[in-house]
């Protein structure tokens, strides 16, 4: 992801002070919940835009492998790395097979909660956060939650993408001239981060890091949940693209087509029974979307 000079000593020493100091404020800001956080994100960010850059390139130093945890769920982790400004971050992925377990979008408005929390109760094997919403918790963009149309309408802007199920098949898509029929569960974001296996490059402010989340579906058709494993670090947009596109082989995730969820103190996942291999978040969503065992024949 491009060649970078390696920094001056002294810069290196005031880049990792910096991280240690960011470090430790976040360990007392954490106390105070989401509002402290975003509060230490965006000083981050103003970090980043000090140095320059997102401190690249961006390095896999342990690619991983994916192990089963229950048949058709397989769970991965990626360790990368920029070595300019010293920072490190996983990103978490579960793999989940269509023939084992179905897809639903769920939103509660009035009942927000970490996915940890709804997960089971709404009878999920795994869980992610959701779509974008404001501030009374409602849904911003298209929603269908088992047939109903629940919020908003497609738009069609570019680089809005859609998450969903049409005739029991999921599906990650552009928004622009997508039919609706036949569609059952549906959830929109933005920005799209992979088009039929290529990465969706021309982000703007590609040092804006954060804590992300995504869904994909690879050529096989199973649908991936990834979310960065990190508290003031993350990926920039074009990063979460590029380990998405990435083939599995090289230290990626063999998505063919993705788009982010939302991301930052909402970026969470939960599976279950696997606790220690879940990724809290820092906030309460309203908006889920699960994936449900499939029902014995």
């Amino acid at each position: 992801m491009g060649t970078q000079r390696k920094p001056a000593p002294r810069r290196r020493r005031w880049v990792a002070a910096g991280v240690a100091a960011a470090a430790l404020l976040a360990a007392v800001l954490l106390f105070t919940g989401g509002r402290g956080y975003r509060t230490m994100r965006t000083l981050v960010r103003y970090y980043y835009v000090v140095i320059g850059d997102t401190g690249g390139p961006l390095t896999v130093v342990d690619r991983g492998s994916w192990s089963e945890l229950e048949p058709g769920l397989e769970l991965h982790r990626i360790d990368v790395t920029r070595p300019r400004n010293l920072s490190g971050v996983s990103l978490v992925a579960v793999r989940i097979d269509p023939a084992h377990y179905s897809f639903r979008v769920v939103t509660e408005p009035d009942r927000p909660a970490h996915v940890a929390d709804a997960g089971p109760r709404l009878g999920a094997a795994a869980a992610i956060d959701g779509g974008y919403f404001d501030a009374r918790g409602q849904p911003l963009g298209l929603l269908i939650s088992d047939g109903e149309s629940v919020a908003g309408q497609l738009a069609t802007a570019s680089g809005r993408g859609v998450f969903g199920v049409r005739d029991g098949v999921p599906f990650v898509a552009g928004a622009e001239g997508l039919a609706l029929d036949g569609v059952t569960q549906a959830l929109q974001t933005t920005p799209v981060l992979v088009r039929d296996g290529v990465e969706v490059e021309g982000f703007d402010e590609p040092w804006r890091v954060d804590r992300r989340a995504g869904v994909c579906v690879d050529a096989e058709g199973r649908v991936l949940f990834a979310v960065t494993e990190t508290v003031l670090n993350g990926l920039s947009f074009s990063e979460m693209a590029h380990l998405m596109a990435r083939s599995v082989d090289r230290g990626g995730l063999g998505c063919q087509d993705a788009m982010a969820l939302d991301g930052g103190t909402s970026a969470q996942l939960w599976i279950d029974g696997h606790e220690e291999a879940s990724v809290r978040g820092f906030a309460d969503v309203p908006v889920f979307l699960l994936a449900v065992p499939v029902d014995s024949p």
